[in-house]
């Protein structure tokens, strides 16, 4: 029965026995796997009230929030106190509160419980964690590719770099794998096509190995359009074609994050360059924010700041604020420099004229490390592997203390910024 079957099946049954609980949490798996996910939570709330003892409507009601950004400590909690031995579930919470553990509890419950050791590796740092995981499922592309992330974090480069390829094997990675009928380049001569992948900030990040590569072939690197006229700066770059443009003639061709095989010695920073922006308003010391990522990133309310919670800083005497977050109000005690900001060209120029930016994971914060800008990184946990090593001398981090306490990350912020101002 496929999910539209499943759909009228549940609903007709429904007309005729609406108080049938577990019809109703069916009903709401069907709505869920068809995307109707408020239809599904309505339905969730019928099954519970007709039987608040449904352990598995209460985890379904958590995992449909936790997708849609909304993580429900209470109905985890709920589906716990009626069945505690449920793996899953253990899993489920640890990996939706990054915290390790339930999700060692998960693994004790059920040893052989792939998954579950996945996440411990991913929560905690753990790299037994997912070696166990692999031991378990050798082919499961996702562990490979994370457990190659915290390799890299833990500074094990060439290992790390090897497993972080199976990441154009996984969900997230394998619908924007590029094909060519040239070959992957391994270092040869002739003309090699770069191709930027992942966010922005990524390929602000690895373009810095267009550098060496150029030392060994003609280069054309390839990057959506907001990055063009900033990559043109790089040294030894002989072209840079927007992503869907008609490609030159080459010979090879490589992602931006597999040269780190090829080099295992990145390029210092600055290696990028910032054009003329006109003088900016006000007196004192000047700043940027940004306190948001991408909306597109699964993963982007955890990196986020809310804005209420940076409110602290608008107390600080003799600093001027501007705003670089893109799409998003801006407080009235700061400057809003975004409706100018038409590309990372113009961004980069922006940042010459600030004595400092204060920002969250995302790809300004790459740019300003790029350039040898300073900028003070505000940082949730756990920890990407991006911001461990020595990619960005200008870059000074404030991680969060625990998950989710931007609190004191802020109070840390005003504390730098008073001896700083000095």
């Amino acid at each position: 029965m496929d999910t539209r079957q499943a759909i009228e099946h549940c609903f007709h049954f429904l007309r005729a026995n609406p108080q049938r609980g577990d019809v109703w949490g069916d009903f709401a798996s069907a709505l869920r796997s068809a995307g109707q996910t408020e239809h599904a939570l309505r339905a969730l709330r019928t099954a519970l009230l007709l039987d608040p003892a449904d352990v598995a409507s209460w985890f379904d009601r958590a995992a449909l929030l936790e997708d849609l950004g909304e993580p429900d400590a209470a109905s985890y909690r709920r589906a716990l106190l009626l069945n505690p031995q449920m793996a899953l579930i253990h899993n489920n919470v640890g990996n939706c509160f990054n915290d390790p553990s339930p999700l060692r509890h998960a693994v004790a419950l059920e040893p052989g419980m792939t998954e579950a050791w996945y996440n411990l590796g991913r929560v905690s740092e753990d790299l037994p964690a997912f070696e166990r995981a692999l031991a378990i499922q050798p082919d499961h592309a996702v562990a490979h590719t994370a457990y190659g992330a915290a390799l890299l974090g833990h500074g094990r480069m060439e290992q790390g770099w090897r497993e972080y390829e199976w990441r154009w094997q996984t969900p997230l990675f394998a619908p924007h794998r590029r094909y060519f009928p040239q070959p992957r380049w391994q270092g040869e001569g002739g003309t090699v096509l770069l191709h930027g992948e992942q966010g922005f900030g990524d390929m602000i990040q690895f373009a810095r190995y267009a550098i060496p590569a150029a030392r060994l072939a003609r280069i054309i690197l390839e990057v959506p359009e907001p990055l063009v006229r900033l990559m043109r700066g790089i040294d030894g770059v002989d072209a840079v074609v927007a992503r869907g443009a008609t490609l030159p003639l080459f010979d090879y061709h490589c992602p931006l994050m597999s040269l780190p095989q090829l080099f295992p010695d990145p390029p210092p920073a600055p290696y990028l360059s910032a054009g003329d922006w006109p003088a900016l308003p006000g007196h004192g010391r000047k700043i940027g924010l940004v306190w948001s990522g991408s909306s597109q990133f699964h993963d982007h309310r955890r990196k986020a700041v809310p804005l209420e919670a940076l409110a602290p800083l608008w107390k600080i005497p003799g600093v001027a604020w501007f705003s670089l977050q893109l799409g998003a109000p801006c407080p009235p005690e700061i400057t809003d420099l975004a409706p100018r900001l038409t590309d990372f060209a113009e961004t980069a120029a922006a940042l010459s004229r600030l004595d400092l930016l204060i920002t969250v994971d995302t790809a300004v914060a790459h740019l300003a490390g790029a350039l040898g800008r300073p900028a003070w990184l505000m940082l949730s946990l756990p920890l990407d592997w991006r911001w461990r090593g020595d990619w960005y001398s200008s870059l000074r981090h404030f991680p969060q203390k625990t998950p989710g306490d931007w609190e004191s990350v802020i109070a840390d912020l005003v504390s730098a910024l008073d001896g700083w101002r000095r």
